[in-house]
């Protein structure tokens, strides 16, 4: 069963991604919260590496990004944000299917 999970990242700060074993985290959306402006950058830490996801600008009306990306427990996937303020991270979590 798929459930709903967000959570905030802010600038300068380390957020880590907590997941079940078993269950995978599916990023659908990096926005901006309500009434708030920047420009930034939202970055992903996996495995020892550190991969940029999008780019907000507020100035430039770019509030949101739709994303199609998986995360697993074993990734230890850290999110992090460069630039100013604050950004959301929505999708849903979802048992992971053996191959």
């Amino acid at each position: 069963m798929q459930r709903f999970h967000g959570f905030e990242v802010i600038s300068g700060k380390e957020c880590p991604l907590r997941l079940k074993a078993g269950d995978g985290f599916h990023l659908s959306l990096v926005s901006f919260p309500y009434n708030s402006n920047g420009h930034c950058s939202v970055h992903v830490s996996v495995e020892g590496k550190t991969y940029s996801i999008c780019t907000l600008n507020s100035a430039q009306n770019i509030l949101q990004v739709s994303t199609d990306l998986v995360f697993n427990a074993v990734q230890n996937a850290v999110f992090h944000v460069s630039g100013t303020g604050r950004v959301n991270c929505t999708g849903y979590i979802q048992p992971l299917l053996d191959e």
